[in-house]
C-alpha cells in the first residue's frame, strides 16, 4: 500500500492541475495526471499491464482498501439482495475486478453464483495464480478492457462495476 501511494499516486497528483489546464475533462484515459507524471501516452491501466511490479503493487493496494471499515466488503454484501440472484446457473460479471478479491468474497458468501472477473491480461494472470482451490469453478478470469464494449452475453444476471 505504501509503495502504491508513495511511488505511484502521490507524485502523479502533482501533475493534476497541469493536465486539467491542458486537456480539460475530455474523458481520454491517457490524459490523466498519472500518465503525465509517468511520461506516457498510455492510460494508467495500459501502462500497468506492461509493468508487472507496478500492477502487483496496484492490486495489493486495491486489496488493502477493502480492509478498512468504510470500504469493508460486508457493505457490498448487505447493500444488495444477493439471495435474489443466488440460483444455480446465475452469473455475475465483475468488470475491472482486478485479482478477484471482491468476487472471491461474494463467492464465499453465496451458494450458487458463478463470478467472471474481467480485467487486463497481466491482472487476469495474477488473479488466476492467486485463486484459492476451493473457489475454482465458481470464480473465473477473462481478459477484457473495460474501456471497450462489454463482451458478456445475455446469460449474465448481474454486472458489478465499482
Amino acid at each position: 500500500m505504501v509503495g502504491l501511494l508513495v511511488e505511484e499516486e502521490a507524485p502523479a497528483s502533482a501533475a493534476l492541475i497541469d493536465v486539467i489546464e491542458k486537456f480539460g475533462d475530455d474523458g481520454e484515459p491517457a490524459h490523466s495526471a498519472w500518465s503525465a507524471h509517468n511520461g506516457t501516452s498510455l492510460s494508467m491501466f495500459e501502462a500497468l499491464s506492461q509493468n508487472p511490479e507496478c500492477a502487483r503493487r496496484f492490486g495489493a493496494g486495491m486489496r488493502f482498501f477493502t480492509r478498512g471499515e468504510g470500504w469493508d466488503l460486508k457493505h457490498l454484501l448487505a447493500g444488495f439482495d444477493w439471495a435474489s440472484v443466488d440460483c444455480p446457473g446465475s452469473v455475475v460479471i465483475d468488470v475491472g475486478g482486478g485479482q478477484g478479491s471482491v468476487s472471491q468474497f461474494l463467492a464465499r458468501n453465496t451458494e450458487n453464483l458463478r463470478f467472471v472477473v474481467q480485467d487486463l491480461p497481466g491482472v487476469v494472470e495474477q488473479g488466476r495464480e492467486r485463486l484459492p482451490k476451493e473457489l475454482e469453478g465458481r470464480v473465473e478470469f477473462v481478459t477484457h478492457d473495460f474501456f471497450e464494449p462489454q463482451i458478456a452475453d445475455d446469460a449474465v444476471d448481474v454486472i458489478l462495476l465499482r
